[in-house]
């Protein structure tokens, strides 16, 4: 599905606007294996435009967008750590 969405957004351009960082991260997947021109993607967050260079990366990332996984991952972590050193 998100690779659905993500090859119809290369066939139809235009502005999209998307909720989940999932498919921030297909994008930039995309642009990493040359299906997209980095050139032609800019993420908007708070009212800046994000760049994306050619290997998918976002040089200026800002606290906030698309980063729920991270604060997850992190609580995963952490209670795993938690919990090992209760038992």
């Amino acid at each position: 599905m998100i690779n659905t969405y993500v090859e119809n957004m290369i066939t139809h351009r235009g502005v999209y606007t998307v909720g989940s960082s999932i498919i921030v991260d297909a994008v930039r997947r995309a642009i990493a294996l040359d299906k997209i021109d980095h050139r032609d993607v800019a993420f908007s967050f708070e009212g800046r435009l994000l760049s994306v260079n050619a290997f998918g990366r976002i040089p200026e990332w800002p606290v906030g967008f698309a980063d729920i996984w991270d604060g997850i991952t992190s609580d995963i972590l952490k209670a795993g750590i938690a919990k090992s050193k209760r038992n």
